[in-house]
């Protein structure tokens, strides 16, 4: 399985690209894209939350989608480019389990999995999060990511854990939610004591 930012080499109109081919069935077209980067996706978080009537979110994505394209191919409408985007930048928590003082998650990406290696969050690190959460609610999770990540596997060798893209990062974060809201609590209270 590649490793997730894997790109293949394709020849395309006497060039060659590093990218990653999209197809669209009906009708027949192929893009060649790359990822987008942590900017491009804040930039996309925060535009489709403060669009409100002015662009539709295809729009935005058909705009975002316009940059990452690496061809000249057939252009994609905006609906096309919204399906190819979600495609590429799907992601899903799967699994995670405790290791320590760490929870190991696993995240499900088109690539094939990553494993994210974070902390158990301190009761500071969590009362931090929820203030910064109602203000902004992706830059909380990418803080308490950041606070939080001790090791990934999977991402080709230039991401590191700061590259990591924000829709991984907020998997893990709800892995970790998930795991204290398990049995596995973070303050242990005897009943006897």
């Amino acid at each position: 399985m590649p490793l997730y930012g894997s790109t293949t080499q394709y020849q395309v109109d006497g060039k060659t690209i590093d990218g990653i081919k999209l197809t669209i069935p009906n009708p027949p077209k192929v893009a060649y894209v790359r990822l987008p980067t942590t900017a491009e996706m804040l930039d996309y978080f925060k535009q489709k939350q403060t669009a409100k009537g002015s662009l539709s979110a295809e729009e935005i994505t058909l705009a975002l989608f316009a940059k990452l394209r690496l061809d000249d191919g057939t252009p994609f409408d905006e609906y096309e480019a919204q399906t190819s985007f979600d495609l590429l930048t799907f992601s899903r928590g799967t699994t995670y389990e405790r290791a320590g003082d760490t929870y190991v998650i696993k995240v499900e990406t088109l690539f094939g999995v990553t494993t994210h290696t974070l902390a158990i969050p301190t009761q500071k690190q969590l009362a931090v999060y929820r203030r910064n959460v109602t203000k902004n609610y992706i830059s909380g999770v990418i803080a308490l990511y950041g606070d939080l990540v001790r090791k990934v596997e999977g991402y080709i060798e230039t991401i590191t854990t700061g590259d990591v893209p924000p829709l991984h990062q907020l998997d893990c974060i709800n892995q970790v939610f998930a795991a204290l809201d398990s049995i596995d609590p973070i303050i242990t209270i005897d009943p006897n004591a």
